[in-house]
């Protein structure tokens, strides 16, 4: 039975998740290389298979060649010009569109946690490698900065909007909220750095006051 996922292996089946994961973190290189290898053993081993898997490293395909196109050569050229703001809003512009893009195409898989973890994992990452290569595109040109600054704010604010509709609605169980709160922390801890911990700072203390809310929702508490 071809359309049985019990007939491909295991990395196959969860490539789709890890070059999630790849293009968050930028590395289109590995992205590319782990779906290659995927569609070859695909058309050469199991030519007539078809079923989700495939349908879902289909799309990572589209994905991969639209987030390669990115702006590099335009933002260049701008900076080359003195057009040093134009440049930066250009950049994250594009940043913000891919991150949306990824949020767009994460469907809830498995258990909540689990869901979450990987949402965060892929938020956080992104907040990284856009600061790393900001800083990298536009070093020594400080009035650029305020721009990264005033993008981070609004990245993190919808992601705090939702992480919030993800984690406290329903009935979702105290032990699974504080498991994904952790996932949370520990990514933004992972992306603060350098000049970062005043914004984490105030992120962590959304999270609490989320937490310290819904605690006075729980009957007998």
């Amino acid at each position: 039975d071809f359309n049985s996922t019990n007939t491909i292996p295991s990395w196959i089946r969860e490539a789709p998740e890890e070059i999630d994961v790849l293009l968050a973190q930028r590395d289109f290189v590995q992205a590319q290389k782990i779906l290659m290898k995927c569609e070859k053993t695909l058309a050469t081993e199991y030519p007539k298979f078809s079923n989700d898997t495939k349908h879902q490293l289909s799309e990572k395909r589209k994905m991969i060649v639209d987030w390669t196109k990115r702006p590099t050569r335009s933002c260049s050229l701008l900076i080359q010009l003195g057009e040093e703001r134009k440049a930066a809003r250009l950049f994250l512009e594009s940043r913000t569109a891919a991150q949306k893009y990824s949020r767009k195409n994460l469907v809830m898989e498995g258990d909540l946690v689990r869901h979450n973890q990987k949402f965060c994992r892929i938020f956080f990452d992104h907040i990284y490698e856009t600061t790393k290569e900001f800083n990298h595109d536009f070093e020594n040109k400080a009035d650029s900065f305020s721009s990264l600054v005033v993008w981070v704010q609004a990245e993190l604010k919808a992601f705090v909007e939702q992480f919030a509709n993800q984690v406290f609605v329903g009935n979702t169980d105290l032990l699974e909220q504080a498991e994904c709160i952790s996932a949370a922390i520990s990514g933004s801890l992972k992306a603060s750095g350098h000049f970062w911990e005043i914004y984490f700072g105030s992120f962590l203390l959304r999270v609490y006051d989320m937490v310290v809310f819904n605690m006075c929702r729980e009957p007998n508490m």
